[in-house]
Order: structure tokens, then sequence, then C-alpha cells
């Protein structure tokens, strides 16, 4: 049975530590808009000096991400309902020990954040892995390697404008030459998409 942390330190200092590591995990999701509303949240929070008005301010920051569910989170990042559950815990510690003095409760509540965390370190790594082995995937296709051969012809046409009459010419050449490509439109395809880049630049 967890019955208190280290000795003489204090449940608060346990739940800005976990809190640091819930920042951490939560930057390997950039794209999750209530990922990006904990990191701020946690960023105040321990920039208030864990005080009950820290308290205040995480409650005010988690408002609009409370009301999503479990469910709702979990398709917006796998690991943020986890996160959440973790800032939840350390925040359950923080009153514990600052408002009912209950020393032992609040270690409970920072071991059930760090358990939290844990699952989302867990899956963090798990997501990393995948967009990696994704990626090395895609780079090992043939269809990736015809597409940058069919680049290098692309760019030979742009220095030499003669080379083909037209964007059919050329995307007709180009299905000749790599047979791993066996339609016309995904050459045009990817000229619009190179065009487009060029101009951007």
């Amino acid at each position: 049975m967890f019955e208190s942390g280290p000795k003489d330190a204090k449940a608060s200092q346990g739940a800005a530590a976990v809190l640091r590591m819930v920042r951490r995990t939560l930057r390997d999701f950039p794209n999750c808009s209530s990922a990006n509303i904990m990191l701020l949240a946690i960023d105040e929070f321990l920039a208030a000096q864990l005080s009950l008005e820290s308290v205040h301010i995480l409650g005010e920051r988690l408002r609009p991400i409370q009301l999503l569910s479990d469910k709702e989170l979990g398709k917006e990042s796998s690991g943020a309902h986890f996160a959440r559950r973790a800032i939840d815990s350390c925040t359950q510690a923080l009153l514990s020990e600052l408002v009912a003095n209950d020393d032992v409760r609040a270690w409970r509540c920072v071991a059930s954040a760090a358990m939290y965390v844990g699952a989302q370190l867990h899956i963090a790594y798990h997501h990393k892995n995948r967009v990696k082995a994704a990626d090395v995937k895609v780079r090992n296709s043939p269809h990736y390697a015809a597409k940058q051969q069919a680049r290098i012809m692309w760019e030979e046409w742009q220095a030499d404008r003669s080379l083909y009459p037209s964007i059919s010419a050329f995307a007709d050449h180009v299905v000749g030459q790599l047979s791993v490509i066996e339609s016309e439109k995904t050459v045009k395809n990817w000229v619009t998409s190179w065009r487009k880049k060029r101009l951007a630049q």
C-alpha cells in the first residue's frame, strides 16, 4: 500500500515532476488542439509556484477539454485522455496537500498521475514508431523511387522546354520509361503539385 513519498518531499513537488513529464510527452502530439491547451495550462500552472491559485488557473485553462469525453479526446490524440487524467490527479494531489493537509492521499494521487503518464509514454512511443515505420515503408517502395525519377525528368524538362511539347507528352514518356507508374493522370497530378511548390518558393 502506498503510504507516502520520499522522505521530506512534498506531494506538490512530486505533482510538479509528473506534470513536467506530461508536458514532455504532449509535445509528441503537435497537431492536437487539446494537447496544446494542456501544454499552455501546465506552463502557467508551474509558473504559479504550486499554490491554490495555480490549481484555479489549471482548472480555468482546462475547462474546454474537461467537457470532452475520453472517447472524444482519444479521437484527437490517443495519449490526450491519459494526459488529462494525469493532470486531474496532480490537481487532486495539490488539493489534498494544501487544503485537506492529507499527505497520504496527496501521494496516492501523485502515484496515480505517474501511472497515467506511463500509459501516455507508452502510446507516444508506439505512435512515433508507427510514423517512422510508415515513412520507411513509403521511401522503400518502388512507387516512391519512380516518383523521384519522374521529378528529375520534370526538372530536366523545365530546363529545356523543347524536350516535350505538352504535359500529356511528358506524362506519356514517363509512363513508358517507368513501368511502376501505370497512369498518365498520376504523372499529371505530380506535375501540378511540383509547379505549385515551385511557384510558392
